[in-house]
């Protein structure tokens, strides 16, 4: 296969260059001066659509440039998608000569002409002045589509004019015209396209009876009208002869009355959605819409407010839209009991209103619009009957409905006993008044509140205010959710953790600073790219704060000065955070009851005196490294602190603790500790700039881009750790030499540093330098006799059968997880007959290793990283043998038919009076999970999501109701 040229491999600043070199040749060239666009850029335009990667570079380093030159008319021959504004290009082209003129129109109908893509074109022409050049050049465009059959969409909005002649084309699906047109030529286009299932006639000016052009749409599925001024709408009758017909859209006004025909012969019909927005139906026409029992939306204008009540009839309605009158807009009770079932919009003179409960997640949103003004008024005796609609948990408003109607709604909530209300989100730029404050405060179950950021303050007080008026806030986490950051409140008995997730970087500290006044705070995350000094300002305020003591502090990463702030918080004792300059980091030993200390990055080399400082503490029990390696001059140093019980290099299996798409961020950077690798670096000044780069947070840059790899200084001696007197956990996953895994290995399992409780181990070693001695060493890991949990990721494949087989007698092994790893049939053998595990994860190359689980009777989570056939019914004996099962995590797509099956074996085996049902565990992104099991299948099976450590910005399960989308069409 031949692989691109070179200049296809480019980076986008190379190719920015050329960009701009191409430009200036195309503008400076004498011959190109004065002509049209296509013209003067032809060379730039050819070289940025002959790739694809070249196109969206291009549109990356100017955009208005792409639009100027309009690259996208350049795939006229390729795109198949066609959308021209004559008018528009009329403009751009009338200081240029007539010559470029006819040369861009020949341009573009030879290129229509060649397309053998498309699918879709739209002809739009609304001038504002005469273009004496139009009608030539609508016809060229026109022509060129003759014959195009692979086009099965065309629109034409020509206002005013009328089409010059009927193009032949044979192969649409989908037309709408707004034109003048004869009945002659509207028939001509049915009698081509045999296969149209889309009809939108826009004008008024239909010169005959539509009824002539009905023989020829019998695949018709939407019509869609204008209908000429207060015609007699039984001219229309004959549309409900259309068998294939789905949806109905008639605009205008007809003569009151006559479009009864037309409706009661819809009656036995399979109509779904019928749209008459213009005419208020009389009593007889709306009771004839009623009987249309297939019709799932209604959209309409009704004369009596009583014959708004006769489309409760229709059973399978889920869209009532209601152009009012103002009589009908006083009052909502009428309306209520369609809300169980279906949308519903008003729209009168003044405001447009939609109305939705999703009866089934307890949603209620209203969404008001009245455009011209700011703020908008409706009448609250409107809003207030919704306020009892049963079990409404989420509340979506916006964008600014007024004050009264806001205030109607909340103390509406506010006085619901029992409270259910827990979601919220509104949208408005006024100030939150004191009683709506106060309503907001008193509704108790209201746990987030989802609003724009300039509310921020005020809701925080809101939040304070609800916290004290609430007697138990035991396992609640309350939120505040903005489009610059979010606030997260979590209650775990009588404690509280803050997690402060910032999506924006001009904010100010002082803001949060009324947090710290919750009692019982113990736990405070900082997450995201934060504004200088922004974290100082907020240590300062906490510090302040006389109401916290705080226990644990999490960040990416601290500059020194931050640091110094944080060691003010005397009461830390877990700290989780990253450095990018080694100033400061002996202060740390400042922290007189620090038991955790979890390092996310830090200049290499530079922790030994702050280790000989914990050392004499004597406090610190556990002590984690992330993203960076201890040098051997480190590890040595971690031997003084004889307190630890938890010591943990490298990550398993790297994760992004703080959950974001890769975008462009702000790190700091020291130039003394980056170049700390150059001979010379001791004579540099630490000196802080600031640069961007992409990644997932600061301390992920910091470690990518930052410290420089040498893999000289891959400690050679771990196996001092096994000289940790009080080590109880021990997780490696960083590069190793074998010989020095082999020798730490070896010290662990000496009768005399039997201590290990937990392993885990990641198999990439750097060196090999005998292959058999690594092998016997993970081997003897099974000689560790008071291992309770081993862990081990096996990227590189190393044979793992010695190990299995010598670890199958343990007697105090409950733990087994082997990851990136796939186990043979032999290998799985032993893991039969380690009859004491509780919790296993693996994955098999072969499907009859399942079956040797049958034989774990004391096993609760097991968890299988294979795919296997079959394994809905393979899981039969576990089922059955493994008694103690409480979850079981699959990789495979849980569908409801899997699911079904499963539920089949299940039954079988499992007896729902005596254990409780089982968890099955699906990935978060399994959208084929059904959402809700019968009753009956609930005591037998539960679907949870995955137990996930990481943090998310936003909790999709419970908000995405919040982002749904309004549709447009029902206004």
């Amino acid at each position: 296969m031949t692989s691109l040229p070179e200049v296809f491999k480019l980076n986008v600043f190379c190719l920015f260059e050329i960009f701009k070199q191409i430009k200036m040749n195309c503008e400076t060239s004498k011959s190109l001066q004065n002509r049209h666009k296509l013209v003067q850029y032809s060379d730039l335009i050819n070289f940025v659509i002959c790739h694809e990667v070249f196109t969206k570079a291009f549109e990356e380093w100017s955009h208005s440039l792409y639009k100027f030159l309009e690259i996208d008319y350049a795939f006229l021959n390729t795109s198949n998608l066609l959308k021209i504004d004559f008018a528009q290009i009329y403009e751009t082209l009338k200081k240029v000569s007539k010559t470029d003129r006819e040369l861009f129109w020949k341009f573009c109908a030879n290129a229509i002409e060649e397309n053998e893509l498309l699918s879709s074109v739209t002809l739009i022409y609304h001038p504002t002045r005469f273009y004496p050049d139009h009608l030539d050049s609508f016809e060229a465009v026109v022509n060129s589509l003759k014959n195009k059959k692979s086009l099965r969409t065309l629109i034409v909005d020509v206002s005013g004019y009328s089409l010059p002649y009927v193009p032949c084309i044979t192969t649409l699906t989908k037309l709408e015209l707004n034109v003048r047109m004869e009945i002659e030529d509207l028939l001509q286009f049915c009698q081509s396209n045999p296969n149209l299932r889309f009809l939108n006639f826009h004008h008024t000016e239909l010169q005959g009876r539509l009824s002539d052009i009905l023989p020829y749409c019998n695949k018709l599925n939407t019509l869609a009208l204008t209908m000429k001024p207060d015609i007699d709408a039984s001219e229309y009758a004959d549309v409900a002869k259309l068998t294939q017909l789905r949806q109905l859209r008639l605009k205008g006004v007809h003569q009151e009355g006559t479009l009864l025909e037309l409706l009661m012969g819809l009656k036995l019909k399979r109509l779904i959605t019928i749209s008459i927005p213009n005419s208020f139906l009389t009593k007889e026409e709306s009771l004839a819409v009623s009987e249309i029992s297939s019709l799932t939306s209604v959209m309409g204008s009704f004369k009596r407010t009583s014959s708004i009540t006769d489309m409760a009839r229709l059973k399978n309605l889920t869209l009532l839209s209601v152009k009012t009158q103002p009589n009908q807009l006083d009052a909502m009770e009428f309306l209520v009991p369609f809300l169980s079932k279906s949308r519903i919009a008003l729209i009168s003179d003044s405001c447009k209103l939609l109305i939705t409960h999703f009866e089934k997640g307890g949603i209620l949103r209203i969404v008001f619009r009245n455009e011209g003004q700011e703020f908008a008024e409706v009448n609250a005796s409107l809003i207030a009957p919704l306020c009892q609609l049963p079990n409404i948990r989420q509340l979506i408003v916006y964008p600014n409905v007024g004050s009264t109607v806001w205030q109607t709604l909340l103390s509406g909530f506010a006085r619901q006993k029992p409270q259910l209300l827990s979601h919220i989100l509104f949208r408005q730029k006024t100030p939150i008044s004191c009683e709506e404050a106060d309503s907001l405060a008193n509704i108790r179950s209201l746990r987030t509140i989802n609003c724009d950021f300039c509310h921020m303050d005020q809701i925080i007080r809101v939040k304070l205010q609800q916290l004290v008026g609430i007697p138990s806030t035991t396992s609640r986490v309350d939120r505040i959710k903005t489009e610059l950051c979010e606030v997260h409140l979590i209650h775990d008995n009588n404690d509280v953790a803050l997690i402060l997730d910032f999506i924006s970087r001009n904010i100010k500290a002082d803001i949060f600073a009324p947090l710290f006044n919750i009692k019982n705070m113990r736990k405070l995350t900082v997450i995201g790219s934060l504004n200088t000094n922004f974290l100082s300002a907020l240590l300062r305020n906490l510090v302040l704060s006389k109401h916290v003591i705080l226990e644990e502090f999490e960040i990416s990463v601290v500059d020194p000065e931050e640091l110094r702030f944080l060691t003010q918080i005397s009461s830390l004792k877990i700290l989780k955070c990253g450095f990018f300059c080694s100033r400061n980091l002996e202060i740390l030993g400042e922290l007189e009851h620090l038991e955790s200390l979890t390092i996310n990055v830090h200049p290499k080399g530079s922790l030994t005196s702050l280790f000989q400082i914990l050392g004499h503490r004597n406090v610190l029990k556990s002590l984690v490294f992330y993203r960076r390696e201890l040098t051997s001059e480190e590890v040595s140093a971690v031997l003084s602190i004889k307190s630890l019980e938890k010591l943990q290099l490298g990550r398993q299996r790297p994760k992004n603790k703080f959950q974001y798409f890769k975008d462009v961020l702000n790190y700091r950077s020291c130039r003394k500790c980056r170049l700390s690798h150059i001979k010379f670096s001791s004579d540099i000044e630490h000196d802080i700039h600031v640069k961007r780069d992409s990644g997932v947070s600061e301390a992920d840059i910091v470690s990518r881009t930052y410290f420089y790899p040498d893999l000289s200084l891959i400690p050679k001696n771990l196996k001092l750790l096994a000289n940790l007197p009080h080590l109880k956990e021990l997780h490696i996953h960083v590069l190793f030499i074998s010989y020095c895994i082999e020798n730490l290995i070896n010290a662990l399992v000496n009768p005399s540093h039997q201590k290990l409780r937990k392993l885990s181990l990641t198999l990439c070693p750097y060196k090999v330098q005998d292959f058999t001695k690594l092998m016997m060493a993970i081997a003897s890991i099974a000689l560790l006799t008071n291992l309770n949990e081993l862990y081990i990721e096996n990227p590189e494949g190393f044979p793992l059968h010695r190990l299995l087989d010598l670890i199958k007698t343990s007697v105090q092994l409950k733990s087994l997880t082997l990851k990136q790893t796939l186990i043979d049939y032999e290998a799985s053998l032993p893991i039969g007959k380690m009859i004491r595990l509780e919790k296993l994860i693996v994955g098999f190359s072969s499907d009859a290793s399942i079956e040797v689980l049958a034989q774990l009777s004391n096993l609760e989570d097991l968890e299988l990283s294979s795919i296997h056939n079959n394994i809905e019914n393979s899981l039969r004996p576990i089922f059955k043998s493994c008694s103690k099962l409480k979850s079981l995590l699959l990789p495979n797509d849980l569908s409801s038919e899997f699911i079904e099956a499963l539920l089949v074996n299940i039954k079988l085996e499992r007896d729902a009076a005596l254990q409780p049902p089982l968890i099955l565990y699906c990935p978060r992104n399994n959208s084929l999970v059904p959402e809700k099991l019968e009753s009956d299948d609930a005591a037998y099976l539960n679907i949870e999501q995955a137990p996930d450590e990481m943090y998310h910005r936003s909790n999709d399960l419970e908000l995405h109701a919040f982002e749904t989308l309004t549709p447009k069409y029902w206004w």
